[in-house]
């Protein structure tokens, strides 16, 4: 594995795609379905939420500027509880790249090669991101220079391509059914925002991290994700996206330029694959990083093929349907990383870490008043 250090920009703009590549997929059915007409309220509401969290992550980063993860949790919490919670680091990470490694390669398997076997799509996706934890993260960021502006052009196509479909009746009455809706639907988006988690498993590989610049990736994510939600209310309504797993893709397929040009699903499905695959080298980068600094491993590299036939064979066998997968993905992950390791055990170690250096600042404070007395 090659090393490198990235800019504080490419950092954003990884955290930006990596959001985006898979809650381009998940975000709308699940605020669709939890806050129907309302969805489009409660991203903003989600933002504001997500903010303190994003704030904690970068307060955290700060305290330790130049050492790595294994390196503040062990010095927070002693050596074998702070490596205990690394190593659960290390699992959610590759939890996570399960949840997203089998929907893809579902998706692929469905919209571009439906007579190929799942097990080989599953592996070779796995494969190109494990290529790109290889190479490292600073290859990483500058390939992801060129994801980014096509996956904000696919915003604008669908957009302009479905235009002439717009009813915006669809967006009223705002708050029919009062605010159940909304906070029903906030936990999810929430979930999504703070994946910004990862930042704290990049510090020593970024010049600089600034808590300003990591809310931005909040700013940007809610502002995506509100106007594909006013995409999708305002062509299909709040109804019919509903029953649709994927209803951005549904989306693109009655996209229409002057009613013959089509194929849009291609477009987004093609960018989609492009990103989800930049994600999944990305957790798998901070998961294999966060073990190789547990056993003192000099070449992480080493571990990359078993672990990419370990993952693809638990992707493949792990669920039954592409339906349990993204049910699990929409819904339940943002549950269970949330209030654990996105938000819990930070806010945990911000705490220890206050306490620690009230702590010292104390001590220093008494050191120096007995030193003038005595004298």
């Amino acid at each position: 594995m090659e090393s490198g250090r990235i800019s504080e920009r490419q950092l954003v703009g990884l955290i930006v795609v990596s959001v985006l590549a898979t809650g381009l997929i998940y975000v709308p059915s699940s605020l669709l379905a939890n806050s129907g007409r309302d969805a489009y309220l409660v991203l903003p509401l989600s933002a504001v939420l997500g903010l303190p969290a994003v704030w904690l992550i970068g307060s955290l980063c700060q305290r330790c500027p130049r050492a790595g993860a294994l390196a503040l949790f062990t010095d927070l919490l002693g050596k074998p509880l702070g490596t205990g919670v690394a190593l659960a680091y290390v699992g959610f990470f590759f939890i996570t790249v399960l949840t997203i490694v089998d929907p893809g390669g579902a998706m692929i398997r469905t919209a571009f090669m439906p007579d190929t076997p799942m097990l080989l799509l599953v592996f070779l996706l796995t494969a190109l991101a494990g290529y790109g934890v290889y190479l490292g993260l600073e290859t990483l960021a500058r390939f992801n220079a060129f994801v980014m502006p096509p996956m904000f052009l696919t915003f604008v196509v669908l957009a302009l391509a479905n235009y002439n479909h717009f009813n915006f009746d669809h967006l009223l009455p705002p708050l029919e059914h009062g605010l159940d809706p909304v906070w029903t639907g906030v936990v999810d988006p929430v979930g999504w925002f703070t994946q910004i988690i990862l930042v704290l498993f990049f510090i020593p590989e970024v010049r600089h991290i600034n808590r300003r610049t990591l809310l931005s990736t909040v700013i940007i994510n809610t502002l995506a994700f509100e106007f594909l939600i006013l995409i999708i209310l305002a062509t299909m309504g709040a109804k019919l996206p509903s029953f649709y797993e994927f209803p951005t893709l549904e989306l693109a397929r009655i996209a229409t330029f002057g009613g013959s040009v089509r194929g849009y699903d291609a477009l987004i499905m093609t960018v989609w694959v492009t990103a989800v695959s930049l994600k999944v080298a990305l957790w798998l980068y901070a998961g294999l990083v966060l073990l190789g600094d547990i056993f003192r491993l000099q070449n992480r590299g080493s571990l990359l093929p078993p672990l990419i036939v370990l993952i693809s064979i638990t992707a493949y066998a792990g669920v039954d349907n592409i339906w349990q997968m993204s049910h699990y993905g929409r819904s339940i992950w943002p549950h269970f990383a949330l209030p654990t390791f996105e938000v819990g055990i930070p806010f945990l170690l911000y705490v220890i870490s206050l306490c620690k250096r009230r702590r010292r600042a104390s001590g220093r404070g008494g050191g120096s008043a007995g030193r003038q007395r005595g004298s």
